[in-house]
């Protein structure tokens, strides 16, 4: 279990931190700031870096909600099928809400650090991170691992409804029961249409008296 929670966590992580790096990286180098930049080119880069850094986030809480189903999916397939299994604890659902967490904070780390290391770099010199607005970058990080922890908690769940629905669905086929009883209109030679359905109405070796039953409707009980 624990096995399974770091591989899908830190995995999706490293592919999430690595499409936010490069979505930082395609920004400064190919649509920078500078003092000497028109307004137009401002907006256009502003503009730019926002499409770019909302679908680097969006991709990674994807990946957040994905880690999540594969580590249920991973423990339902480790565990031993019996009514106790089915039922998600807390406990076990544990296992894809830390996956979601480390997805949401790989990414939140790689792009944190790559914004304070662009100050090494003179062409991102301009784009750095500010040390001072740290408190607001950790503020967002920690919107960001809960919105992760709950996307891999919603992950497990739906692996889970998904086990139910598949568990009751019912067969189209419908068994059909006779509500009545049939009557044949075809008696042997020699035997009369009411001795044949007399014989059909009551079990064997039972007279009428006995039965207590009625005959149909225009039929008439044999001579003794």
């Amino acid at each position: 279990m624990r096995d399974s929670t770091l591989r899908w966590g830190l995995g999706m992580g490293l592919v999430g931190a690595a499409l936010g790096v490069a979505a930082l990286l395609i920004g400064a180098f190919f649509f920078p700031i500078q003092l000497y930049s028109s307004a137009d080119t401002v907006a256009v880069a502003i503009l730019v870096r926002g499409v770019l850094a909302l679908v680097a986030v969006g991709v990674t809480m994807g990946l957040s909600y994905y880690a999540g189903l594969r580590v249920e999916q991973d423990r339902a397939r480790a565990a031993s099928p019996s009514p106790k299994t089915d039922a998600m604890t807390p406990k076990e659902r544990s296992g894809s809400l830390i996956a979601g967490l480390l997805v949401a904070f790989c990414w939140w780390f790689g792009t944190t650090l790559t914004g304070y290391l662009f100050r090494l770099l003179p062409q991102t010199a301009s784009d750095a991170a500010n040390a001072n607005d740290f408190g607001e970058r950790l503020v967002w990080g920690i919107l960001i691992a809960l919105i992760g922890t709950g996307l891999g908690g919603l992950g497990s769940r739906t692996f889970t409804a998904r086990r139910l629905l598949d568990r009751v669905m019912v067969s189209p086929t419908a068994t059909t029961i006779p509500l009545a009883p049939t009557y044949s209109a075809t008696a042997a030679p020699g035997e009369s249409i009411q001795s044949s359905v007399q014989s059909e109405v009551m079990p064997s070796g039972a007279s009428g008296d006995e039965v207590g039953g009625e005959l149909p409707e225009g039929l008439q009980r044999p001579s003794q």
